[in-house]
């Protein structure tokens, strides 16, 4: 099972995977050096106007488990990381988040 099909088996709407999925995605393209602060937050912003969404240099497990309880979504923020590192997405990211 994916980590998207977890999700989604969790009972999240298709909207909230992909807002995670983008926020992990844009965060390890910030991270990377390809997104600088400004540009990750005015992306979410566009993409996701209806969500709340606070550009972070360096996102921690704490800054994401926050994120998702801003925007009422209900899961456990370390275990859809870890899902997506098993998966192989955005490993970097998801490994230096676990391992805080």
């Amino acid at each position: 099972m994916t980590a998207s099909e977890w999700l989604q088996a969790q009972g999240l709407c298709l909207s909230d995977i992909d807002f995670i999925e983008t926020v992990i995605a844009n965060q390890a393209a910030h991270q990377q050096g390809f997104l600088n602060e400004k540009q990750l937050a005015e992306l979410m912003h566009q993409h996701f106007p209806e969500k709340t969404y606070h550009a972070s240099s360096q996102l921690s497990i704490t800054d994401f488990n926050k994120l998702l309880q801003d925007n009422s979504i209900i899961i456990d923020g370390r275990e859809i990381i870890r899902r997506y590192m098993i998966q192989g997405f955005c490993m970097a990211l998801c490994n230096r988040m676990l391992t805080e």
